[in-house]
């Protein structure tokens, strides 16, 4: 059950490579696509993407655009043809689920679908999609942690009724950062501010647990300054991000715009924030624990077994020891049926009503059930969807 995400991140490409010319090519409000897949299925990819970008827009509205040419997306229907097509340009995308790579040429997003959840396809493109976006708009001078910081930012939003809603903080991400604190693993912010490009890719390279606390102390970071004390660092977060995009180094910008050379406050700050105020949030649990249903669901109707209630599931699962491993960004998390949790809504923050998790029974041979969480800021529903006989689960917002 093991699904890999994007391990590498960038790559500068010199080889012009394949062309787009056996591709279909169609724009959308934002991008000029380029897919192998019928437009019905890409166009609705692209629509969601349209709906990041301008988020990414609106953010950055105020910084100076480095490169407004267009913005290339390439979507690709299966793994193979995904890395035929970047092979070609001279690109090895191995062990990634998407990509953002520049080249004289171009700056390209590119991702597969089959095989891949729509949650971990779009945190792909949402992630990658913030390279390009910092690369075109920005420039190439943004501090790593922050360029990967604020990808996993975008990343782990989310879509719903036609807006972004940003400042996601998973349940999961959350427990991790707490007890690599308490522990006092967590990168020291010096080492976190200075490092390098590729210093962090040899982190990556070598892999294990802290080349995977780089990304989400970077999240945890970005999602401090953007949010703690109702936005007390975001005026100057945004000036360390400016004056790093135009070449300042990230201490010198760092001790200006935030009027100190001593990061030791800001990590105290940072630390007692993940410790004592951020709480996870409820729709981002319920994205977790519905794929984590779905997947336990489909195996089992793969083995030929009926569910018909969350405790029938819950019953199969543990008995058979069900567990659920991804790796996000060099981030290994796995879920496990032992998890009593996992079979529950999250808690709602509304103290006079909770919420509930509900299992919608399958009206198709061969297709699992479906799941919803009501009673959160929006309900949350994970329901399939059946494309060339193959059954591929959607998590959607009402």
């Amino acid at each position: 059950m093991t699904r890999t995400l994007t391990i590498l991140l960038w790559v500068l490409v010199v080889a012009a490579g394949a062309t787009a010319q056996s591709l279909t090519r169609f724009n959308s409000r934002c991008y000029e696509v380029y897919t192998d897949m019928a437009q019905a299925d890409a166009r609705p990819i692209a629509a969601h993407m349209d709906i990041v970008f301008q988020e990414y827009v609106n953010r950055f509205r105020d910084f100076n655009a480095k490169n407004s040419q267009a913005v290339r997306m390439y979507l690709f229907s299966t793994r193979s043809a995904y890395m035929d097509y970047l092979s070609g340009k001279g690109i090895n995308a191995a062990n990634t689920a998407g990509i953002f790579f520049a080249s004289a040429q171009e700056a390209g997003l590119a991702a597969w679908v089959e095989g891949q959840s729509q949650t971990e396809l779009l945190h792909t493109l949402q992630h990658e999609g913030f390279h390009q976006f910092a690369h075109l708009r920005l420039g190439d001078g943004l501090p790593i942690w922050v360029n990967e910081g604020l990808a996993e930012y975008f990343g782990r939003a989310f879509v719903a009724k036609g807006r972004m809603k940003l400042g996601a903080a998973p349940e999961e991400s959350i427990q991790a950062l707490v007890l690599s604190i308490r522990n006092k693993a967590t990168w020291g912010f010096d080492a976190m501010l200075t490092m390098s490009g590729d210093e962090w890719i040899g982190h990556v390279n070598k892999g294990g647990p802290r080349a995977g606390l780089m990304y989400d102390q970077a999240w945890s970071m970005c999602h401090f300054l953007i949010h703690a004390e109702s936005g007390k660092y975001t005026p100057a977060f945004a000036e360390f991000i400016r004056m790093t995009s135009r070449g300042e180094s990230a201490k010198s910008a760092f001790a200006k715009a935030f009027k100190s050379g001593d990061v030791a406050p800001f990590e105290a700050a940072w630390k007692k924030y993940m410790t004592d105020t951020i709480e996870p949030d409820a729709v981002s649990t319920a994205i977790d624990r519905l794929e984590f249903l779905g997947a336990g669901a489909e195996e089992l109707t793969k083995a030929g077994v009926a569910v018909e209630t969350i405790a029938d599931l819950k019953k199969e699962l543990q008995e058979g020891g069900f567990r659920l491993t991804r790796t996000s960004e060099g981030v290994k998390r796995v879920w496990s049926a032992s998890d009593e949790s996992l079979f529950e809504a999250p808690a709602s923050g509304n103290k006079a009503k909770a919420a509930t998790l509900e299992l919608v029974k399958s009206d198709r041979p061969g297709v699992p059930p479906g799941f919803v969480v009501k009673g959160l800021s929006v309900t949350v529903r994970a329901k399939w969807e059946v494309k060339k006989g193959e059954a591929r689960m959607k998590v959607v917002f009402e």
